[in-house]
């Protein structure tokens, strides 16, 4: 009876002993995949890094407080009133005699976003994005770098319409990337987060998790778009009414001798859904950089509310961008193959 305890016992030891190998070598495998998974993010971590000199804050300063904050003032000389090229329609005899305040300013649009899809292929900038969210709060700026193409139709090949964001700040969102091109992936943008970056994200570009609180979707980013969106809500202002049109030609902003388009409704009715907007023009390029827009008072005599404003800077033309910069395999950016 003794012997076959023995054995018995003998057989429960072995087996318990096989049973703690198994379990030991189950969590060892489960440490292997966890820290295959921490290095395989770890080295797709997109807060590693970040070019300080990338971001500009906006500064806009017009020619009367230069010359305030200048020593040398005798030396400064203000821009000729008559403008160049696209802008050359901008006087204030021209507003005057306009069968409305509105129309010069959409002939210049016009004539820029004509001139913008015939003469720039694509282009890079740092976009600054500050806006009102749904709960009223005024979010902090946001800067990205972008790259933009514009579609047109080369070598009997349809190149399409392809935008590229990569969030420098704010520091929770640095590194984040997306791309989106129309017509392909079902429509759905391409992303993955700054942290934890071990899976693509096929979003709908209009849906919650890609809009957050941002007031646009992604494939409403870019010069052309800031254009085209001023031509519709120019013309639908035109239908409904009058506005109070101002210019200014000795504006900068960031150093850029810009033309600052000011264009006011003092009246809340629909469909005006500004009460103030404002539009910054390169003169040298002839390309917008610009906008900000601005909601009624709160209280009359009041300030206006900001709603939003999109600041470009850093613009580089025509970079001769291929489908490559599009390609979120692209060893250039930080998207996982998963």
């Amino acid at each position: 009876m003794r012997i076959t305890s023995t054995k018995k016992t003998n057989k429960s030891t072995a087996s318990t002993n096989r049973n703690g190998s198994t379990s030991k070598v189950g969590v060892g495998i489960l440490l292997v995949v966890v820290m295959f998974f921490a290095i395989y993010a770890w080295s797709n971590s997109t807060d590693r890094e970040f070019d300080p000199s990338m971001i500009d804050p906006v500064l806009i300063s017009s020619g009367e407080e230069r010359a305030n904050d200048s020593a040398e003032t005798e030396a400064q000389t203000p821009l000729a009133e008559t403008l160049p090229g696209i802008l050359s329609g901008i006087s204030r005899e021209t507003i005057e005699t306009a069968a409305h305040p509105l129309d010069p300013f959409l002939e210049i649009a016009h004539r820029a976003r004509e001139k913008l899809l015939n003469e720039v292929q694509d282009y890079s900038a740092v976009l600054m994005n500050e806006i009102r969210t749904t709960s009223g709060d005024l979010r902090e700026p946001q800067y990205l770098q972008i790259k933009i193409r514009h579609p047109r139709e080369e070598n009997g090949k349809q190149i399409p319409f392809s935008i590229y964001t990569r969030f420098l700040e704010p520091k929770e969102l640095a590194g984040q990337e997306v791309i989106w091109v129309e017509g392909q992936n079902d429509g759905k943008l391409i992303a993955h987060p700054p942290k934890f970056n071990i899976k693509r994200f096929y979003l709908d570009p209009t849906g919650p998790l890609a809009m957050g609180d941002n007031r646009h979707p992604i494939y409403e980013i870019g010069l052309e778009r800031l254009l085209a969106q001023i031509i519709e809500k120019g013309e639908r202002d035109r239908e409904a009414g009058m506005c109070e049109v101002e210019f200014e030609t000795d504006v900068e902003v960031n150093g850029i001798r810009c033309l600052k388009l000011t264009v006011r409704h003092d009246t809340q009715q629909p469909p005006f859904d500004f009460h103030k907007a404002v539009i910054y023009v390169d003169i040298e390029r002839q390309i917008p950089i610009g906008y900000e827009g601005f909601d009624w008072p709160a209280e009359a005599g009041g300030p206006p509310h900001l709603i939003e404003r999109y600041f470009y800077s850093k613009i580089v033309l025509n970079n001769e961008f291929t489908d490559k910069d599009w390609d979120p395999s692209n060893r250039a950016y930080k998207f996982p193959r998963l």
